[in-house]
């Protein structure tokens, strides 16, 4: 593990506390306070020696506790809260460094959608101007999603699942440390729009400049937030295995997909011309590879830098 890295994730794990809320007499408790916003914002970029990332939990526990009688809405709640920091966070840095967020002057704006983590997902449509895909899986692999700047998943409840906790890899941190582009690492997808890391490189991000979150996704909601915009954040993200923990029973793994992202679809296909990648898509069979190379890891007992939760019984 990359030591300013590892030193950088110590301060960029937060629990929620009940001073991180807004004084809210209904108990609706959706509005997160400034300071809240302000840690979260100087995480995610403040200065070069920033994490890039932010990873928060326990909002569910709290919820429960402050609005015991809204018990059946915490799901409801929980994407509210984490909604209203994320747009503060995003609009926020977009405002005191444009440079940073937006480096090819898009129109950014806010977009948000659901993803079934686990399952197959079908007929999806994430934006008006997209052609709907008719059914896919979740990505696993490290990728950046394109065209992007910031960009946060909030997880669970989960139902009957193990293994899928969140990963995070600074490739620009690699990038630097080795000497490269970073657009020289990049490959494209095939039949997606996010962009992964080619397999020369991909074992070494993984090893030494990568982490996983193992904390409950079952009984808490955590959410983490990414500079993804790739020539300035750098940071990719990923998940680990996902298996039932009952083969018997009905699984989920839900996902709400948050994105301070470009509205425009020719704005877009600037993005694409930027990054300067490979044109030829990744195929099918590299991009299993390369999330079974999770199952290669575990056996070797050389899974990405991984941080526990502080009294949980989340399993690995």
């Amino acid at each position: 593990m990359n030591k300013i890295l590892e030193e950088s994730i110590k301060h960029a794990v937060v629990k929620i506390e009940r001073e991180d809320l807004l004084y809210d007499p209904h108990l609706i408790l959706d509005q997160p306070s400034l300071n809240l916003i302000h840690k979260v914002k100087n995480l995610i970029w403040s200065q070069a020696q920033a994490p890039r990332f932010v990873f928060l939990y326990g909002y569910v526990s709290l919820y429960r506790e402050l609005a015991s009688n809204l018990e059946n809405k915490y799901i409801q709640g929980t994407h509210r809260f984490f909604k209203n920091l994320f747009i503060a966070v995003a609009q926020s840095i977009e405002k005191e460094f444009p440079e940073m967020l937006n480096p090819f002057r898009a129109q950014l704006g806010f977009h948000e959608y659901d993803l079934e983590g686990y399952g197959v997902n079908e007929n999806f449509k994430p934006y008006s101007f997209l052609e709907p895909r008719e059914s896919f899986h979740t990505i696993k692999c490290l990728h950046f999603d394109s065209a992007e700047a910031v960009v946060a998943n909030i997880y669970g409840p989960n139902k009957n699942i193990k293994g899928g906790f969140p990963v995070l890899a600074d490739v620009k941190a690699y990038c630097h440390d080795n000497g490269l582009k970073i657009s020289e690492i990049l490959e494209r997808m095939e039949g997606d729009e996010p962009l992964t890391i080619k397999s020369d490189h991909y074992k070494k991000v993984l090893s030494d400049y990568s982490f996983c979150f193992n904390f409950d996704m079952t009984n808490d909601m955590p959410c983490v937030i990414a500079f993804n915009e790739v020539m300035t954040g750098g940071i990719a993200h990923a998940a680990t295995k996902v298996e039932k923990v009952d083969s018997d029973k009905n699984a989920s793994r839900p996902l709400r997909h948050m994105t301070y992202t470009y509205l425009k679809k020719e704005e877009i296909t600037h993005w694409y011309k930027n990054m300067n990648v490979e044109t030829t898509p990744l195929c099918s069979k590299e991009r299993t590879e390369k999330e079974l190379f999770y199952k290669h890891v575990k056996e070797k007992k050389q899974l990405p830098y991984m941080i526990n939760a502080p009294h949980t019984g989340a399993e690995r």
